[in-house]
């Protein structure tokens, strides 16, 4: 991926859901923030659910804002890499109890090419 769809796709969205610097929000699975280095990009999920599903509604192909290529997803932390669709989202399932983050986010690092 160029640095120019990086610095596109980072203009256009810095976070999916809203956005608070307090702590009194309780934050869902839909609470994403965005980060980028190099080919990867670095999403956020401010709370796991306990299903093990997460749909990233701005990387999917309805947004049109990654034009690259997802070649793999892997959680930090872990060994883990779910397995994952790009449909109208961005859909990831590593499946529900497999994490356990309790009120901890989880970071998923998303390689492109």
């Amino acid at each position: 991926m160029k640095k120019e769809q990086y610095l596109s796709l980072i203009d256009e969205v810095i976070a999916q859901g809203p956005y608070t610097d307090t702590y009194d929000k309780h934050f869902t699975s839909e609470d994403i923030r965005f980060t980028s280095k190099s080919n990867h990009i670095y999403a956020t999920v401010l709370h796991w659910p306990e299903d093990g599903e997460i749909h990233i509604k701005a990387l999917g192909n309805d947004m049109k804002l990654l034009k690259s290529t997802i070649r793999d997803i892997e959680i930090l932390g872990t060994d883990l890499h779910p397995a994952f669709a790009r449909n109208k989202e961005l859909d990831i399932s590593c499946g529900g109890g497999v994490i356990e983050a309790g009120d901890m986010p989880v970071v998923l690092k998303i390689t492109v090419k």
